[in-house]
């Protein structure tokens, strides 16, 4: 991901792609509701998880491109 790319997200001149938050949801092993700030509890994505144990992402993002 650009560093401007990045910036517009973070400045809320531009909103994440959905798939995104589900990466992002599951790397975390969070809820979507924590992601998108309905929530500030972060309940895992996956009970059955160690706490802070996503499935990680099977995806090509990356947060450094």
């Amino acid at each position: 991901m650009h560093k401007t790319t990045y910036t517009n997200y973070e400045q809320g001149k531009r909103e994440p792609p959905f798939e995104l938050m589900i990466h992002l949801a599951e790397f975390y092993n969070v809820s979507l509701d924590y992601i998108a700030g309905l929530t500030n509890t972060p309940r895992p994505l996956y009970p059955a998880a160690a706490p802070g144990v996503g499935r990680g992402c099977k995806s090509s993002f990356r947060a450094d491109d």
